[in-house]
């Protein structure tokens, strides 16, 4: 699933110490946390979160990854690149003639070449047009699109006949900026038509769609909503989170609403809602965790749920929907979500922790309690429970045998985000008297603290 691209997952079961310190220094964590701490994983494992508290979170990178295959990169396309000279002119058209392995370097000096103006730079842009290669016939699609060459309109127009698809869906990408009208005359008729490969209807709905044109809009939600096809439904969940929210939030609306589509597509949306700006989609995630859905899709929306940053959600939604939940991860991925709420609101949370009665549930809210300590978020009552109430517990839990590896890294964390002087007294003892892996953790440079 393409929004897990961006997570590093270490399973471990039963491993002795040695192990434990090497998930440790390799584990990264997910992507709603601002710094990693690692732990090993029992059979229930959710990634041990340690966010550093110097930064908001980040979200979720696009759904739609970058890879060879689609291989432009609109947001570095600039960084670090000078106007080539007439030797860079005779390198990169070396790399176009004789082919290479080495994309990255193509990929770099091809969008050098769009920041001339010079004959020669289009020149060899259309020899990498007319490439045998896939991918340098798509980067060159993706540099038209980002350059000022008055033939690039023209040149892609007639890369929407290329026998590659992911060829044509560069097409598309690169025309929707130079040309709109002209991706709209002809990409409306071709899907009217019917015939196109899937994912090249995918991309052309959603870059019509960004255009705000109604006809596309209506197409995307009409497959969304009958979900007959299963691959047009995943290409589009796909590409969709740069979807203006009013587009965007519909149509994975009628994806998770509509009987027939698959617990893969759901969850799917689930996470690609959470790339979502505004509102709308941490409500409409809040409510899919709420629901009595499989448990399995109740984890996915509070999973996504918790990856939103700022999310505009009221802090007493959010703990009675745990409250309601009888789902272990299902209620440690909502506990998740409270650091990252606009208002965290910690009397509702110091209510939730007090009521949490599953040690494991307790860690995870205890982990959302130290990191709003440590962000100084938190109100005074807070901040006097985690000191007198919430150390002890979380110190217990970290020296706990009964808790999975993951729970007592998760403890540890808890007492690293807080940063207090008695949350770093504890952090000492454990350093010297837990196992290993806990030691190792305990004994770490703490995150860095905001100004």
């Amino acid at each position: 699933m393409h929004g897990r691209l961006r997570r590093l997952h270490v399973w471990i079961g039963s491993a002795v110490a040695g192990v434990l310190i090497l998930a440790a220094a390799l584990y990264r964590g997910r992507p709603s946390d601002r710094e990693h701490d690692p732990g090993a994983v029992g059979p229930l494992a959710t990634p041990v979160a340690e966010p550093t508290l110097e930064a908001p979170p980040p979200t979720r990178e696009s759904a739609r990854p970058r890879s060879e295959s689609s291989p432009e990169d609109p947001q570095g396309r600039d960084r670090g690149l000078t106007v080539p000279d007439a030797a860079d002119f005779d390198r990169t058209r070396a790399l176009v003639r004789f082919g290479t392995s080495d994309l990255k370097s193509l990929r770099r000096e091809l969008w050098r070449l769009a920041k001339s103006t010079d004959p020669a730079a289009l020149a060899i842009l259309k020899e990498a047009l007319a490439s045998p290669s896939p991918q340098c016939r798509a980067l060159a699609a993706a540099v038209l699109g980002g350059s000022v060459f008055a033939e690039a309109p023209a040149l892609l127009r007639n890369l929407l006949q290329d026998p590659v698809p992911e060829v044509v869906c560069a097409a598309v990408r690169a025309l929707a900026e130079v040309d709109s009208d002209a991706l709209r005359q002809w990409g409306l008729p071709a899907l009217e038509a019917g015939g196109l490969p899937t994912v090249v209807q995918a991309e052309l709905l959603v870059a019509l769609s960004r255009q705000g044109d109604e006809s596309a809009i209506a197409m995307a939600l009409e497959a969304a909503v009958t979900g007959a096809d299963e691959e047009l439904v995943a290409a589009l969940l796909e590409r969709a989170p740069g979807l203006p929210p009013d587009v965007a939030v519909p149509l994975f609306q009628a994806v998770i609403g509509t009987p027939g589509s698959s617990a893969e597509a759901r969850n799917q949306a689930f996470e690609a809602l959470s790339d979502v700006p505004g509102p709308e989609a941490a409500a409409l995630l809040l409510e899919y965790a709420a629901q009595r859905v499989s448990a399995a899709e109740r984890r996915g929306a509070a999973e996504a749920l918790g990856t939103i940053p700022e999310a505009a959600i009221p802090a007493a939604a959010l703990v009675a929907v745990v409250r309601d939940e009888s789902d272990l991860q299902t209620r440690i991925h909502l506990y998740d979500a409270m650091r990252n709420l606009a208002d965290p609101e910690p009397a509702v949370l110091l209510d939730a922790i007090r009521a949490e009665s599953d040690p494991r549930a307790q860690t995870a809210a205890l982990l959302s309690a130290g990191t709003l300590v440590g962000m100084g978020r938190a109100d005074a009552a807070m901040g006097t429970y985690f000191a007198s109430e919430g150390i002890p517990l979380l110190e217990a839990s970290a020296l706990s045998p009964a808790l999975e590896a993951e729970y007592r890294m998760r403890a540890v964390s808890a007492l690293r985000n807080a940063g207090t002087e008695a949350a770093r007294a504890a952090l000492d003892r454990l350093a010297q008297s837990g196992d290993e892996a806990i030691r190792h953790l305990a004994s770490r440079p703490l995150p860095r603290r905001p100004p």
